[in-house]
């Protein structure tokens, strides 16, 4: 089977969420016994020199790239209120990548054609007139709903009225292309009844960011203070507003109540603000890591206190397959298929989140049990193998019809 994958950024750099799913989905497929042929925007925000792709992914993916400076512009929002598109969208649509694309599809063939995030999807028309490949939409999130999440939580009226007249378009975009593609790769089952709730008749498949497990240490250490951390990419709005509401509401109770805790918060583009909280007793703060695993290792705790967001959270598939003690919302777990109490502990006010942080912190057979669990969970329902298996068969059937 022969796959064009068609990304928004160049994946190798496994920094955050969306990089790992772009990733490992091309990497499970090659070693499914696939091709896989990777045509990727090269960004501003990520942008990488050619002796910084590494060589060996570079020849694996047949990787080709195309410059694109997404950056929000004081003029592009204006130009945006004087038409129908979805500013969301429209600055991920150029013409260099619709004739790359073009003239790629004029010279190879493909089986799939694979649509990394809604972002992706204006090249679909260009898709349509020179392939006869199926199109699948891999659907990192339900936008909107991401969207409608931060409007909601907007406390300025302004930024709330502005981010509700984005959103609108959105939801008019997402809803229409719902509709144009083959089939939908979807992250989690609730994604999938969104997308089935917002109109979407197309064949729908829940595939979950797969990892390689073997990865990970699988070893819950205990020292003389139990260690908190948060790690998550810090120019995404949902984990700043999560952040932000942990130290607004969380981080002091929880210390006068848990002296005995450190708390590292790390990520990369992480506001300044957020380095005023670094006390060097409790309260740590770092900007991008260089070695995650070597980060979390010595950690017994991760928060995920997101109030927004969609999709899958794979930093929590991480810190499962690491044996890590995961205290969530219900939003942040969303996806992931954990039971509170088993395999993972929720809460979604700050007094519950510091309640199921105080459970954890002093019943260390608890921590054990959970661990154990959710090294299981994340074997048996996540790792790339069961996941590449499930998709080329989810594949192989939209090809035969």
């Amino acid at each position: 089977m022969k796959v064009l994958q068609l990304c928004l950024r160049i994946p190798f750099q496994q920094t955050d969420g969306g990089n790992i799913a772009m990733y490992n989905i091309a990497d499970s497929l090659v070693d499914a016994g696939c091709t896989v042929k990777m045509l990727a925007f090269n960004t501003k925000k990520h942008f990488l020199k050619e002796n910084e792709i590494d060589a060996d992914k570079k020849k694996r993916f047949q990787l080709q790239w195309v410059y694109l400076n997404a950056d929000v512009t004081a003029m592009g929002v204006v130009k945006n209120f004087f038409t129908n598109e979805s500013y969301h969208i429209s600055r991920f649509h150029t013409a260099e990548m619709e004739t790359v694309l073009r003239e790629l599809l004029i010279n190879e063939t493909f089986d799939i054609i694979q649509f990394e995030s809604l972002f992706m999807a204006p090249y679909l028309a260009v898709a349509r007139k020179y392939s006869s490949a199926k199109c699948v939409l891999h659907a990192h999130n339900v936008e909107t709903i991401i969207w409608q999440r931060l409007a909601a939580g907007e406390k300025n009226f302004l930024k709330r009225k502005y981010l509700g007249y984005l959103t609108a378009k959105l939801d008019q975009y997402e809803k229409k292309m719902l509709q144009q593609f083959d089939a939908i790769a979807a992250l989690t089952p609730e994604d999938k009844k969104l997308m089935q709730l917002m109109g979407s008749t197309l064949p729908i498949q829940s595939f979950p960011i797969g990892i390689d497990t073997g990865r990970y240490k699988q070893e819950l250490t205990f020292n003389t203070k139990i260690k908190l951390f948060h790690l998550g990419s810090m120019n995404w709005l949902p984990n700043v507003e999560a952040i932000q509401w942990f130290a607004d509401s969380i981080l002091q109770p929880l210390v006068q109540t848990l002296p005995n805790i450190e708390v590292h918060l790390a990520g990369r583009h992480m506001p300044v603000a957020f380095f005023n909280l670094h006390d060097n007793t409790s309260c740590f703060v770092y900007g991008g890591i260089d070695n995650p695993l070597e980060f979390v290792h010595d950690k017994q705790i991760m928060i995920v206190p997101l109030l927004s967001g969609g999709g899958m959270r794979v930093k929590i598939i991480e810190g499962m397959a690491a044996g890590k003690i995961i205290v969530s919302t219900t939003v942040g777990a969303e996806g992931t298929g954990t039971v509170d109490g088993k395999d993972i502990l929720i809460a979604d006010t700050p007094s519950a989140f510091i309640e199921k942080i105080k459970l954890a912190v002093t019943d260390k057979n608890l921590m054990l049990r959970i661990s154990e669990n959710a090294i299981f969970t994340a074997r048996e329902k996540f790792d790339n193998k069961v996941i590449a298996k499930n998709i080329c068969e989810f594949y192989s059937s939209l090809i035969t019809k």
